[in-house]
């Protein structure tokens, strides 16, 4: 079989391979969930395990319906809000799923006696008084402004909410072509930030990836001379990223936060194999100008293959390095990742050879075309190593972990607007779920231990890292002062156990019996307390986390620590923490594969350390420049270590004997072919996206450096 046959039959085969895999890429979704970024052995998700088992779910989305003119509980309000809510109820599984705290029945006295009750729609001078009595959530849903009320969903599913969602901005609609532009309808919940944090990542990718394309097809063009060649490489990812995202669909893999990051890496890391391969290319056809084109071809690739292959495995082995934790969205991250970067290299080594025996090359660099190379002064790893011991060790003491949901989006996001609204006007959205469990005997329902419950609660109330909580005391006495009318003060517990126990037992009329069941076990020894945190970031969770240690340290029972507060403060710590792991695991899988490979165990050390070096430089740079480590911009890591170490292996292990300048220049150029692709992630409009995009510019960078003081000599 002729070379033109087997290359033409090569490249048709690998396009119908390509728009097979097109045809998947519809069917993938876009989903973040936080309990994915969670170790499977984390505690926190047993304690919410089992607290949904005791308590029920305590996930919810709230919808605040704020008048632009208007108070709550007024007529006009009053009269709005139910129009609305009945445009909502038109469809009955929401009468089953929807809580009204605002326009529900009161439980009254009748004048039947003590012991009867009725009950009564609330009119707007009942709501107008108890405006003024009840502020919070848990009270009336009353914001603190006195312009909103509120309504609550569970948040069963993403699913669910995404359709709830749709629902109410068809009410939303119907109210506003009746009545104008009197009101907001604000959608608050911690599932509504993941899914709308998955629709911003989606139309983040969709603006970063052809940025990505145009970029590295500048770069390219300028650096080989040829916008042809430019052309093919952007090609080759191309059939590697769609590929890429075939198989995420086929292996059940969501579009998420992390992996959302994976074409753009694939784009540019793909493109860098084409820099060596090309510089290669065009020096076989000036050695050998007979030869002709299959043997310039195979000439090139015969000498790219054990570099580009060894840097694919040693930057499949950093992606993988993520299988070191027990991580489900960082294991995900890593095998796509590392899929990617495979077929990235299936491709140029195949692909690209292919079509390159039948485009134009045209003349090329000079840099390609003669062998130039790049001369380092002499002595240029004594003066870094001594800056780098200089700067680094207290780059690296400033180094901070920090990180949030919120701070995924812009600063100006309308979710971000409406959280931060939220959690001024009512709770806040991500609790801190206390379970105290008794040993004593002893029951909840005591007035003492109610009382203690409050006192509880008031005090952390007091930590400006906590907002609004809510416990069994906060219910009872919120009864009470239901019972005895919004005009009233609302009650302490009273000393009597059976005046307590006539409250309780109200809860068992009209079927409201779940309300004690949210926060009361069965035989009443087991009971929670509820806390919002000022803020989802981890430096206020942490101090609100450390806050609740203090305070019960010497509690004589069991507590456990749950609620999605405590996720994200623990996934946090976790994601960041077990970066170490993966590089630990990356070092040595990577020597190991490089000392086999090559037979040459020193030179195979020198590039591990060079790149480790230029990482630790990183991390001292962010240290210096205030950038907090995070979920996704902790990833840096793996990634900079993965990629990073291509520049020590082509150095360390080419064999072009006595052209070590040449490729010297051809690293120097990857550096900026890759650093500009990079690059456009810091045009996102996610921050620790945006920020990652910093992380990895400046690991290759540094690592680049590194490789060329470490094998700086000829």
């Amino acid at each position: 079989m002729s070379w033109r046959l087997a290359s033409a039959l090569l490249i048709l085969g690998q396009l119908v391979l390509a728009a097979w895999a097109a045809t998947r890429l519809p069917e993938l979704r876009i989903r973040v969930l936080d309990e994915e970024f969670l170790p499977a052995s984390s505690p926190v998700l047993a304690v919410d395990a089992e607290n949904r088992a005791r308590f029920g779910s305590d996930e919810r989305f709230f919808l605040a319906f704020e008048g632009l003119d208007s108070r709550f509980g007024d007529d006009l309000w009053l009269s709005d809000f139910r129009r609305f809510r009945g445009f909502l109820l038109e469809r009955r599984n929401l009468q089953t799923l929807m809580l009204d705290r605002v326009d529900r029945a009161r439980l009254r006295h009748a004048p039947a006696g003590p012991e009867t009750f009725v009950l009564d729609q609330p009119s707007a001078d009942w709501l107008r008084a108890a405006r003024h009595q009840a502020r919070s959530f848990r009270h009336l849903s009353v914001s603190a402004s006195e312009q909103a009320g509120f309504l609550e969903f569970p948040a069963l599913s993403a699913t669910g909410v995404s359709t709830l969602v749709e629902r109410i901005e068809q009410a939303r609609e119907r109210l506003e072509a009746e009545t104008g532009r009197r009101y907001r309808v604000r959608l608050l919940g911690r599932q509504i930030v993941l899914n709308g944090l998955g629709q911003a990542i989606f139309e983040d990718l969709r603006t970063l990836l052809p940025w990505c394309f145009a970029v590295l097809v500048v770069v390219l063009a300028l650096c080989l001379r040829s916008v042809i060649l430019a052309l093919l490489a952007m090609v080759e990812v191309g059939l590697a990223v769609v590929s890429t995202l075939a198989l995420q669909q086929v292996l059940g893999f969501d579009i998420s936060l992390m992996t959302a990051l994976v074409p753009v890496l694939v784009t540019t890391l793909g493109v860098a194999d084409e820099v060596h391969l090309v510089g290669e290319l065009f020096h076989e056809r000036e050695l050998r100008p007979a030869a002709g084109r299959p043997a310039w071809v195979a000439g090139a690739v015969g000498r790219v293959f054990f570099p580009v292959t060894a840097t694919t495995l040693t930057t499949v082995i950093g992606l993988l390095s993520f299988f070191a934790t027990d991580i489900p969205a960082l294991r995900a991250f890593g095998l796509v990742a590392g899929l990617g970067v495979f077929l990235s290299w299936f491709f140029t080594l195949t692909f690209v050879p292919a079509m390159l025996l039948w485009l134009p090359w045209g003349r090329g660099p000079r840099w390609a075309r003669e062998g130039r190379g790049l001369t380092l002064p002499r002595g240029s790893l004594p003066v870094i190593l001594g800056l780098a011991v200089l700067w680094v060790p207290w780059g690296l003491a400033r180094l901070a972990v920090d990180d949030g949901w919120t701070r995924n989006f812009a600063p100006d996001h309308p979710i971000v607007r409406d959280v931060r609204w939220f959690q001024r006007e009512s709770t806040g959205l991500y609790p801190f779920d206390i379970v105290l469990a008794r040993q004593d005997g002893r029951r909840w329902t005591e007035p003492a231990a109610l009382r203690q419950l409050d006192h509880w609660r008031q005090r952390l109330q007091a930590d400006p890292a906590f907002g609004v909580g809510f416990s069994m005391a906060d219910l009872l006495r919120d009864r009470g002062w239901e019972l005895a009318g919004p005009t009233t003060a609302r009650p302490q517990i009273p000393d009597d156990p059976a005046a307590v126990r006539h409250w309780l037992g109200t809860f068992r009329l009209f079927n409201e019996e779940v309300f004690v069941r949210s926060f009361l076990t069965a035989d009443e020894r087991v009971t929670r307390l509820i806390l919002f945190s000022a803020g989802d970031d981890y430096a206020t969770t942490t101090r609100a986390r450390q806050t609740i240690d203090r305070l019960f340290a010497d509690f004589p029972g069991t507590i456990s620590i749950g609620g999605s507060a405590e996720r994200g403060r623990t996934l946090i710590a976790a994601v960041v923490s077990t970066q170490g792991r993966s590089i630990l695991a990356a070092l040595a899988l990577s020597i190991a594969a490089l000392g086999l490979a090559s037979g040459r165990w020193r030179r195979s050390l020198l590039c591990v350390i060079a790149t480790a070096a230029a990482l630790a430089a990183t991390l001292a740079l962010a240290g210096w420049g205030g950038l907090e480590l995070g979920v996704a911009s902790s990833c840096f890591l793996a990634l900079g270590f993965g990629v990073g170490l291509d520049y020590a292996i082509h150095l360390a292990f080419t064999d072009a004997r006595g052209r070590l300048g040449a490729v010297r220049l051809r690293v120097a150029v990857n550096v900026l072919v890759v650093g500009a692709g990079l690059a456009v992630l810091m045009l996102s409009a996610n921050p620790t996206i945006a920020k990652l995009g910093v992380l990895l510019v400046a690991s290759m960078v540094t690592a680049g450096l590194a490789a060329l003081a470490t094998f700086g000599g000829d």
